[in-house]
């Protein structure tokens, strides 16, 4: 069994009373194996205790999972390939730490194997990478406070959909071919791609007969997005990281723990739009109550 856990998780296995042995006595006999992703890392180095968490995780011996942009990147690629090749493939995004930051900073991952979780978790401690993070969020929380008024009182039709989902598969095709690029250069290109009357036939063709079936994380995404656009709630900075945990976790394990509640509660509201299994959401105190009932 796979199980994403949050910061909150890891934080209260410093200072819940038998958290800790529970929890890594359970990873040691294999009954699970703990998920992370580099969100997680982006936590725990702007934590106070940073070593005593640094302590916890490399106890727990976690895998880790794609980072949200590079995991739906690489499975939208599987699901193009697959689409016109007329077969279904597997994606798995969960892999090793020097996996997961390869795929990051597409290298090889000979080239990252020496850098341990500490050397990833200290850089979050520099003053400029924190700045950067800081102004993504505050992007990301313009954008979606633009788009949720622009598709506010019903305008959300299937076309509009449509529309969302063909834009969508156009900034893969981007981010794919020139990783890196600021957002105004994205939807640049964006626009360049769908103005190709051959190329955005294919990518109609491709939305309108089931190619995005298999993107799961998309999937996640554009639920908890369509969601969330239906009322007056704020992308804020911190909603945007348990939105980040929540799509890599939800599609792809078994269980995704935290503690959380309003996002539990939109974990298992989106059940209803997908035609696939998401992982269990449970509270921290849920989770520990499952390991003593199965060791």
């Amino acid at each position: 069994m796979n199980a994403y856990v949050d910061n909150n998780f890891l934080i209260n296995c410093i200072g819940r009373d038998g958290w800790r042995s529970i929890t890594a006595n359970a990873c040691s006999n294999s009954d699970v194996k703990l998920i992370l992703s580099p969100w997680s890392i982006y936590e725990i180095g702007n934590a106070s205790h940073i070593e005593e968490l640094l302590g916890i995780v490399e106890a727990f011996r976690p895998l880790w999972i794609l980072e949200r942009v590079d995991l739906q990147l690489r499975e939208f690629i599987v699901a193009w390939k697959d689409f016109w090749n007329g077969r279904i493939g597997h994606f798995d995004p969960i892999r090793t730490l020097a996996e997961v930051h390869a795929s990051f900073f597409r290298c090889r991952s000979e080239l990252v194997e020496g850098y341990s979780l500490r050397d990833y978790a200290t850089v979050w401690k520099n003053p400029d990478a924190n700045r950067e993070s800081e102004i993504e969020f505050r992007k990301q929380e313009s954008i979606n406070a633009s788009n949720r008024v622009s598709f506010a009182n019903g305008r959300l039709t299937s076309k509009v959909v449509q529309e969302i989902r063909e834009r969508y598969v156009a900034r893969q095709f981007v981010i794919a071919k020139r990783a890196g690029l600021p957002h105004e250069l994205i939807y640049q290109d964006e626009n360049l791609i769908l103005n190709e009357k051959r190329l955005r036939t294919f990518i109609w063709f491709f939305v309108e007969f089931g190619g995005m079936d298999g993107m799961l994380a998309h999937r996640v995404e554009e639920s908890l997005t369509f969601n969330q656009w239906k009322t007056n709630a704020k992308l804020n900075p911190n909603r945007q990281l348990d939105r980040f945990h929540a799509i890599a976790a939800l599609p792809y394990c078994d269980f995704f723990v935290t503690s959380d509640r309003e996002l539990i509660k939109k974990s298992k509201a989106i059940r209803n739009d997908l035609n696939f299994k998401i992982a269990t959401p449970l509270s921290g105190e849920e989770f520990i109550e499952w390991l003593r009932n199965n060791r």
